[in-house]
């Protein structure tokens, strides 16, 4: 070998070390059109990484992860890679389009533009490296159940297997399409698909078909599953509420249309929801809370305060400190708020703590009550002085 070819070789395999020791080598597009090209042109997949501002695991990834050598090593030979923001330019749109509702979600597409996968949450390169690689193996991926799907399989614990892999990666319109043809009742009466299906129900829009027709057997959800999950049914009908009349900016409140409220109302009306007045009333009392809005935030806690629950205590902390810091001009709501947590702390006190949860706080073990009067404490002591 020449001594000129020698040194252009060596000088090679040091750009190649320093590429991939570099991390990922993101690729700056205008579109993800120009992202489906650049990986026609050089035979390659497609890695998206679907991110936000405000997600903090996004920029753990890009910060941590993503800048590791075995990261660039292992997906800039294969992959042409992106970011893209899903709240600017065509990030909604692609949002929409591939069915997204959690970040960062991470998508794998064939040179053509075809989903291979997707991957959803942060963890360490090597892990995540490893799920890529099952992903793209095909063998129990997601192409490996459409394919199954599309041949015609249909049986319960074939749906209730593919489902199970769409639900950690929030696939709400898949899972409908998938169960498209199951009646509420068929869903509701299989334990084994409907407890598969329960964790995903909250990411449910409140028209979507399948969200109504797990709502049309309520009834037999709370004889069969118990109260709690009758009631992740109810949440969705107030998170629409919520969402479609709230608007925010970077989660913060920013305006809210009493239109669009009462047109969630009508069709809740529309489809015989019980509870519907209730249910109307929390979802204003949200965004009183978010807005502070207290005189109603406070009109609206006035059931809630005479009551002594442990399940209202994770609601009533966080309003009764909104109260305090925006509302404590109000003598009457600083009264009644004060008597409300000297009542319960003292409750929590006298409560039987043999069997109460215990966590982990500055490395000392506290009992969940002890943490729950801490919050309580911390309230009472800004309350202004009668």
């Amino acid at each position: 070998m020449s001594r000129k070819s020698f040194f252009l070789l060596a000088y090679f395999f040091f750009a190649c070390h320093l590429c991939y020791s570099q991390g990922i080598e993101f690729v700056e597009i205008s579109s993800f059109s120009e992202a489906v090209q650049k990986a026609k042109d050089s035979s390659k997949s497609i890695f998206v990484d679907c991110y936000t501002e405000w997600c903090g695991p996004c920029k753990m990834m890009a910060k941590k992860e993503f800048v590791k050598e075995e990261a660039g090593s292992y997906f800039n030979p294969r992959f042409v890679s992106v970011k893209i923001d899903m709240e600017k330019g065509e990030g909604p749109a692609l949002a929409k389009k591939y069915d997204i509702h959690a970040y960062p979600t991470f998508l794998f597409f064939s040179a053509e533009g075809k989903e291979i996968g997707r991957l959803v949450g942060a963890e360490g390169i090597a892990d995540f490296i490893n799920h890529v690689d099952s992903l793209i193996d095909g063998k129990k991926g997601l192409l490996y159940y459409q394919k199954r799907f599309n041949e015609g399989e249909r049986d319960n614990s074939f749906l209730t297997e593919y489902i199970s892999q769409l639900v950690p990666l929030y696939m709400v319109k898949q899972i409908s399409e998938v169960l498209k043809n199951k009646s509420g009742e068929e869903i509701v009466s299989d334990s084994s698909m409907y407890y598969t299906l329960r964790n995903i129900i909250p990411s449910f829009n409140y028209d979507n078909d399948l969200f109504l027709k797990l709502y049309s057997k309520r009834s037999m959800v709370h004889d069969l599953y118990g109260l709690d999950d009758a009631e992740i049914l109810d949440k969705v009908w107030v998170a629409g509420l919520v969402s479609q009349s709230v608007e925010y900016d970077f989660n913060v409140f920013k305006s809210f249309n009493k239109d669009k409220f009462d047109a969630v109302a009508a069709f809740m009306r529309n489809h015989g929801v019980e509870k519907e007045k209730e249910l109307v009333l929390e979802a204003e009392r949200q965004i009183a809370f978010e807005s502070h809005n207290c005189a109603r935030l406070f009109e609206l806690m006035q059931g809630d305060l005479k009551r002594y629950s442990e399940k209202l205590d994770h609601k009533l902390i966080p309003e009764l400190s909104c109260l305090v810091q925006y509302y404590s001009n109000n003598k009457k709501a600083m009264k009644v708020a004060g008597k409300f947590i000297r009542n319960r702390i003292r409750q929590l006190k006298n409560q039987d703590h043999s069997n109460e949860a215990v966590f982990e706080r500055d490395g000392q073990k506290v009992l969940l009550s002890d943490l729950v009067i801490g919050y309580y404490n911390d309230i009472l002591s800004k309350i202004p002085s009668e």
